[in-house]
């Protein structure tokens, strides 16, 4: 036998292998057990039985600061009684509110844990957050607004009430709250102070109205609040990001719901293809998406592409049949390659719809925006006193076409951030392109007019020119390009 064998068919090498298997299961089955300690067992979706899970572990009591002791796992159940209803019929499907106030059924951003009903402590058992008329000893900066005494408005621009006293975190020396006298009531509620906005005239809470201050979740103490207390004030200002009913988030929930009819997935923008509304002050002139076949075919160049296999097939079933072989055999050749190319070209295809797709071209009176990707979606602000020149090339007979930007000196955008709405072969200064635009020359045409009525230059950025390929100075007319593929023209001293 060899150094460290042990018998004929073991040896140390083997001995300390199965050690650690047996020891790395070991683990994970602790792991495991001591996983389902917390929230164990589970209830049901639908409330009608409970998943206990498997190893259960024993009870184990935890004694906490203030004397009082918990044991994990338990057989507490939740005196929560959730008002709410799935929106479909099928595992894991979002819950809907169903209560008079979805503000207090504790759904969605509403939700609410159940956390001791007391109150948090210092190390020296004092209470933490508590009103400035216990915490004598605090106050506000003269440097900053003190709000006692500012009216509170909700989101409706109405008066819920007036601040009266502000409720500080004395462990940390932060302000947790407001405390706000109801208008007309006898009743005071508080208010976060991370759902507020502090000005000198009054404070703004943007996510519920100010009628629905009066439903606020209460305190059993003028003076001090529990950690129970604390999780149903937060959830209800949470809950008021969505279901609050103000006017404009009528607005803006109708038209995430009149896109999302229209297919269209990004159902939280407040302006289709926008990432805010526009200002009052601002027209919108023109919205349009690249063209799906021309991306294909243009961009991801999946006709060359399919061309490039078919040679190959080509190329293959020659060599079989000069080898002696008849259509089987070609046939048998083709049987990896033939499906591999379709793939290719159905992936190419597949991402030029999504490109097209996801991405909207926007045209205001006083900018471009190019809200563009399929996976992580950014938006391109380009106002027009950054833009520097944009040009013109028509691609076939159907009127489509790419738009180029150029710049002003200075600003530049990351071609890789831009791909594929970027005009190729331009690395060191890339510009945005509006790709594949249906009526490109119509387009271009709006755009120069808005181009030259926000400069107030007296010039235009793009007009109609006989010769497609002449560059055209700075600030002069974008030359429009003939109608075969290739021809263009670019404003800004730079010929396509």
């Amino acid at each position: 036998m060899g150094t460290g064998a042990i018998t004929q068919y073991v040896d140390v090498a083997q001995i300390v292998l199965y050690m650690f298997w047996f020891f790395f299961a070991g683990l994970i089955y602790y792991l495991i057990r001591e996983g389902h300690r917390e929230g164990y067992p589970m209830e049901t979706e639908d409330g009608r039985g409970h998943i206990t899970g498997w190893p259960q572990p024993q009870p184990k009591t935890y004694k906490l600061a203030n004397g009082a002791e918990v044991s994990f796992p338990n057989d507490i159940v939740s005196p929560q009684t959730l008002q709410a209803e799935p929106t479909h019929n099928w595992s894991g499907a979002p819950l809907q509110p169903t209560g008079a106030n979805p503000l207090l059924d504790g759904v969605g951003p509403g939700a609410w844990a159940d956390r001791a009903d007391v109150p948090d402590t210092m190390a020296h058992g004092q209470v933490k957050i508590v009103p400035l008329r216990v915490a004598t000893d605090y106050g506000v900066s003269s440097k900053d607004t003190d709000p006692r005494g500012l009216p509170v408005i909700g989101a409706d621009d109405e008066q819920a009430g007036t601040v009266t006293d502000l409720w500080i975190d004395k462990c940390e020396h932060m302000f947790r709250y407001l405390e706000v006298q109801l208008t007309g009531q006898a009743r005071t509620v508080l208010l976060p102070m991370t759902c507020s906005r502090i000005k000198r005239d009054g404070v703004k809470v943007h996510s519920i109205l100010a009628a629905q201050f009066a439903q606020v979740p209460g305190t059993r103490s003028a003076e001090q609040i529990t950690f129970l207390e604390e999780e149903k004030i937060m959830a209800y200002y949470g809950a008021g990001t969505l279901y609050a009913t103000c006017p404009r988030h009528k607005e803006l929930r109708m038209k995430a719901v009149h896109r999302h009819s229209l297919g269209h997935e990004h159902e939280f923008e407040p302006q289709y293809g926008l990432p805010e509304l526009l200002p009052a002050t601002e027209k919108l002139l023109w919205q349009g998406s690249p063209d799906g076949r021309a991306m294909a075919i243009e961009v991801f160049h999946a006709r060359k592409l399919a061309l490039y296999f078919v040679v190959l097939l080509l190329a293959r079933a020659t060599f079989v049949l000069a080898d002696g072989g008849g259509l089987m055999a070609v046939l048998a050749s083709w049987a990896w390659l033939a499906p591999m190319a379709a793939v290719a070209v159905g992936i190419m295809v597949a991402l030029a719809r999504l490109a097209a797709r996801t991405a909207v071209y926007t045209i205001t009176d006083q900018r471009v925006i190019m809200r563009i990707g399929i996976v992580l979606t950014v938006t391109f602000n380009l106002p027009f006193k950054r833009i520097e020149g944009a040009g013109l090339l028509l691609r076939g007979d159907d009127g489509h076409g790419d738009i180029p930007i150029t710049l002003a000196r200075g600003e530049q955008i990351a071609i890789l951030q831009l791909w594929p709405h970027a005009r190729p072969w331009h690395v060191a200064r890339p510009q945005p392109t509006l790709r594949c635009v249906r009526g490109a020359a119509q387009v271009g045409q709006l755009l120069a007019q808005a181009w030259g009525e926000a400069t107030a230059s007296g010039k235009s950025l793009g007009q109609a020119r006989p010769a497609p390929m002449d560059p055209v100075s700075a600030g002069s007319p974008v030359a429009q390009g003939s109608r075969r593929p290739g021809g263009s023209a670019l404003a800004g001293g730079q010929a396509a």
